[in-house]
């Protein structure tokens, strides 16, 4: 199975290199990271370009705040996954961030337990349904 490419937009830059090196040590053989950025206009303009099977973003941007990006972002790339990560958990930011086109809201302190099983849960809810009955795709 080849690694899934994975494209990391944070306002801090230390929580994105602690994130990449987790991925990079933990998860080599799985993940590919395929780039990382602290701000919204890069990584839109990386998603674009990149088109990464999953996209692990911060709520906040300094440019510009998070959710608008995730809107903006799946408009543009419709098939990536998109994780919005925050330090807050509120009902309220994560029913925005569903709202706005994430397919999963993780807490930061979350993601050294469960990061890899909502990356993959990601991936899997958008293979299309009928690929996932047969390994070909056919009936």
């Amino acid at each position: 199975m080849k690694p899934i490419s994975i494209l990391l937009v944070d306002e801090n830059p230390i929580f994105l290199d602690v994130t990449s090196r987790f991925l990079l040590d933990d998860f080599s053989n799985k993940v590919v990271l395929v780039g990382k950025t602290t701000t919204y206009a890069e990584g839109k303009y990386l998603a674009q370009k990149l088109h990464p099977e999953v996209i692990l973003a911060d709520h906040g941007f300094p440019d510009q705040k998070g959710l608008p990006c995730v809107a903006a972002i799946r408009r543009l790339v419709p098939d990536v996954g998109i994780i919005v990560r925050t330090l807050l958990d509120k009902p309220r930011y994560r029913k925005s961030a569903l709202a706005a086109g994430a397919d999963e809201f993780l807490r930061k302190d979350e993601i050294f337990h469960d990061l890899l099983f909502i990356i993959n849960r990601v991936i899997t809810a958008r293979i299309p349904w009928d690929t996932k009955l047969t390994s070909n795709g056919k009936f």
